[in-house]
Order: structure tokens, then sequence, then C-alpha cells
């Protein structure tokens, strides 16, 4: 008797754990990704991505740096993609992302790709 109570106590466990990554990775399937800006650097041409992923309990939100969505510099961030300004200088490539009461500042050196 006491078997059977484990053995259904572990099935039940497997089924929620097989929801939960369903779950998750539908969540991250259904992500929308927005490009909020971009520059020549290098001949090579660099933007800065947003993600919103939506998950069960809370919304993650990621900036990415770099030359594709999946490749460059990450950052996760508190804040959706319509309060962020994105913007270059000219002369030293200087990358500020600003937000709400905040800015983020990079450097040129950090989101390079020099492979």
């Amino acid at each position: 008797m006491m078997s059977r109570i484990v053995v259904v106590l572990l099935a039940v466990v497997g089924v929620c754990a097989m929801i939960f990554t369903a779950c998750r990775v539908t969540a991250t399937a259904a992500s929308t990704r927005v490009v909020l800006g971009c520059t020549q650097q290098h001949k090579t041409e660099y933007c800065v991505y947003h993600r919103t992923t939506w998950g069960l309990l809370s919304t993650d939100y990621e900036v990415r740096v770099g030359t594709s969505p999946n490749r460059g510099l990450g950052y996760s961030i508190p804040y959706p993609a319509h309060d962020l300004h994105v913007s270059w200088a000219a002369d030293t490539a200087l990358l500020t992302i600003e937000m709400p009461g905040t800015a983020l500042t990079i450097e040129a050196a950090e989101y390079i790709d020099t492979r």
C-alpha cells in the first residue's frame, strides 16, 4: 500500500514537471523581440534587441547588444521596450540605453565582436 502511494506521488510530480516545462518552452517560443536601434561599426551592423518572455508568475525582459538577436552582450532589465530609448555617440560609438530613472552606458569595446 505504501509503495503505491509513493508511485502515485512520483507520477504526480512527474506530470507537474512536464506541464511546467511545456509552459516554459511555449512562453519562450511565443516571446516577442523588438529592434530598438542599430549602428554601423567596423563594417558590421550592431543592434539593440529587446526580448519579452511571458512566464507563469512573471514577465522577463532582456536587452541584447550584438550582430544578431541571439548573439552579443545581454542584460536582464525590469522595463518593457516602450520604456527604453537607445542612442549612440557618433564619434565614440558609446551606447546609452535610457530607462525610467536610470541609464545604462556601454563602451564600444564591450559590444564589438572581435572574433
